[in-house]
């Protein structure tokens, strides 16, 4: 399967999901970590946004952060792009995850994606990718279904009963 199919394929799964992502994701499981051009990535979040975010963030091979604009052909560099903070979403992959300082709006929300191997550290990293979670911006999580069952079975393990709540 070619990678722009997968990448389409995972982010149309995930916005088949109850509420889809709004904004920005943050793959802190490594959902997409097989799809090596991370402009694909954005260029499907970007076909699912409301028409007010004109551009998805991210870091291409050479770790630039660059933005997909609509309707266009490639990625430019993030400092050429004249966008206002509330038009855009980002994409952080793994491995940005952790150390990049994007300034979004205020009322931006991002998805984070936990697995069974994500650690505290490393989803707290992500989460901070908003920088302005105590001013109005939000964070919604995702957990991969290959995934529920193995956290779920875990919190049992760990609370002796089953624990109530959903995590998809």
């Amino acid at each position: 399967m070619k990678q722009s199919e997968n990448a389409a394929q995972l982010v149309d799964a995930i916005y088949s999901r109850k509420e889809g992502f709004k904004g920005c994701f943050a793959d802190a499981s490594g959902l997409f970590r097989e799809i090596e051009d991370n402009s694909l990535v954005a260029k499907e979040i970007l076909r699912h946004q409301s028409e007010g975010i004109k551009g998805v963030v991210y870091y291409d091979q050479s770790d630039r952060l660059m933005v997909w604009k609509r309707e266009a052909d490639e990625g430019i560099p993030f400092e050429r792009c004249r966008l206002a903070k509330e038009e855009l979403a980002v994409f952080w992959d793994q491995q940005h995850t952790t150390g990049s300082d994007v300034k979004l709006g205020l009322t931006m929300t991002a998805t984070v994606s936990v697995g069974r191997h994500t650690l505290m550290r490393d989803l707290i990293q992500a989460v901070w990718r908003m920088r302005g979670l105590e001013k109005g911006q939000k964070v919604d999580f995702i957990v991969a279904d290959e995934d529920l069952q193995v956290i779920r079975e875990t919190l049992k393990d760990v609370f002796g009963r089953e624990v109530g709540g959903t995590l998809d």
